[in-house]
């Protein structure tokens, strides 16, 4: 069995390697920053533009709405004898809403003389989008103080997961082996 040759031992600079990591982690983490904020400033703007426009009408009425807080408060309190019943009547509350709304259109197009059947689409087509969040634990949220919760955490959690790499300060002709972890967001991903 025949040995190949190997290749002479590369020699690294490690004081030249620990100078240049800490100007490419200075960089990052400023280039991050920047993103950081300029992300945070939009989302920022997003939501006065969001709350500077018009109020809509109530879609439901105040007694669904008072059922729909009632049934939060259980699932929180983790009643769910209590939470099914809720929740039964909640969407009994929403089909009666929904009944004289649709029955409302309806009217309002008759007496525009407008055509019944448009309305009647438009009224299908224009429903309200609900709007939620599943949070890291596999809950789903509505409410949009806890998205934001949740979307503030995510965005710290990625944004604070660089990977730091120690400075050393060697004497001639000596070397260290550099350790650090990565953190599972910085993983390369097994796609």
């Amino acid at each position: 069995m025949k040995f190949r040759k190997r290749s002479p031992k590369t020699s690294i600079n490690w004081v030249h390697f620990a100078s240049l990591a800490s100007e490419w982690e200075d960089s990052v983490i400023d280039n991050i920053d920047e993103e950081y904020n300029r992300l945070v400033d939009h989302l920022h703007d997003s939501a006065t533009k969001a709350e500077s426009l018009q109020v809509a009408k109530r879609r439901l009425f105040s007694k669904t709405l008072e059922l729909i807080r009632q049934r939060g408060i259980a699932r929180a309190t983790g009643n769910y004898q209590q939470t099914s019943q809720l929740t039964k009547l909640c969407r009994k509350a929403i089909k009666e809403h929904l009944k004289e709304r649709r029955a409302a259109v309806m009217d309002e197009a008759a007496e525009a003389g407008k055509s019944i059947r448009k309305a009647r689409r438009s009224f299908a087509n224009y429903k309200t989008k609900m709007t939620s969040l599943r949070r890291p634990d596999g809950t789903v949220t509505a409410s949009r103080r806890a998205m934001e919760k949740v979307i503030y955490d995510f965005y710290s959690d990625l944004f604070d997961s660089h990977v730091y790499l120690p400075t050393h300060h060697l004497r001639q002709d000596e070397y260290i082996a550099l350790r650090f972890s990565l953190s599972k967001y910085d993983m390369p991903s097994d796609r």
